[in-house]
């Protein structure tokens, strides 16, 4: 102890001991790295610069993971630095710098994730909220990236937040009860299958959505549609349970137009199933009995695919 101490002071007086190239290591060194370097970890002084800044970049092995730490012994640092002066004790620990994301950032991420994708219900209740997983990382900036595996917003949800610094990645799970209220499309009467939906037949009424699926929160999106079955008075109207009316329905009789570069010719047809605009359907040529397939332009016209 007190050989080191001479060292010290004389380090102090003169920066340099017998003209000879001194490494110290202390017991505990931390270090930001992937790679524990000597420069890192031991304070190096000699006369020689250029030896001085060689020793500085001697790798003694990989650094342990953020947070955690491992030991170095005397022997394997000296075998990697020959020929200088090497005061150090007989294990040196090192210490991963490191940075935790804690809980509390976590749920804030996780509760804006949904609250910016439920940003039209007038109302979101997020409870119970857990997070398991530990978020340690290396010192410096940091990113991150919301998962949601279910596709679920409303109810019991469950998040992955990934969060990524200088190459190293760790994960939290978040749990949560999500509840959010809105105005949803709502039939005003009983409708009937087949029918076309006209906006007296719908009211805008304000539900709890976490119940609900496939719900529709604008009349527009319902208005002009058909109804594939019976739709209760008062029950919310979903996705699943209208469609876009066929423009051409079956057996009707329609103009098959044939267009190419040179050539634009019509004839007439009766469509075999029915159509909506843009879609393909069967149609047979009433002139040739041949059967073709046409896209649905309007309520009477078809074009020939060839």
């Amino acid at each position: 102890m007190r050989t080191i101490l001479s060292v010290l002071i004389l380090f102090v007086l003169t920066g340099t001991v017998w003209g000879m190239t001194v490494v110290m290591v202390p017991p505990e060194a931390r270090v930001e790295g992937d790679w524990i370097r000597l420069g890192d970890i031991a304070t190096i002084q000699g006369d020689d610069p250029l030896k001085v800044k060689e020793l500085r970049g001697v790798v003694l092995g990989r650094s342990p993971l953020p947070g955690t730490c491992r030991y170095l012994r005397r022997s394997q640092i000296q075998a990697s630095i020959r020929g200088v002066d090497l005061f150090c004790p007989p294990r040196v620990k090192v210490v991963r710098a490191s940075q935790v994301i804690c809980p509390e950032k976590i749920r804030e991420l996780a509760t804006a994730y949904i609250r910016e994708r439920l940003s039209f219900a007038e109302k979101v209740e997020i409870s119970c909220v857990r997070i398991r997983g530990k978020v340690i990382l290396p010192q410096g900036p940091w990113r991150y990236l919301v998962l949601n595996p279910s596709g679920r917003l409303l109810g019991r949800v469950s998040l992955v937040l990934l969060f990524k610094a200088k190459g190293r990645e760790a994960k939290a799970l978040v749990f949560a009860e999500v509840h959010a209220w809105a105005k949803v499309v709502v039939a005003k009467k009983k409708i009937r299958p087949y029918h076309l939906i006209e906006e007296g037949d719908l009211m805008m009424e304000e539900r709890d959505l976490a119940g609900l699926a496939g719900f529709i929160t604008d009349l527009r999106e319902v208005v002009g549609k058909r109804s594939k079955g019976v739709i209760p008075m008062g029950a919310p109207i979903r996705w699943d349970q209208i469609e876009v009316p066929p423009v051409v329905k079956k057996g009707k009789v329609v103009r098959i137009v044939l267009e190419t570069p040179w050539i634009r010719a019509t004839a007439l047809g009766a469509a075999l199933e029915n159509g909506r605009r843009g879609e393909r359907i069967r149609v047979m040529n009433l002139s040739s009995r041949r059967e073709i397939i046409a896209e649905v332009l309007d309520r009477s016209t078809v074009k020939a695919i060839y």
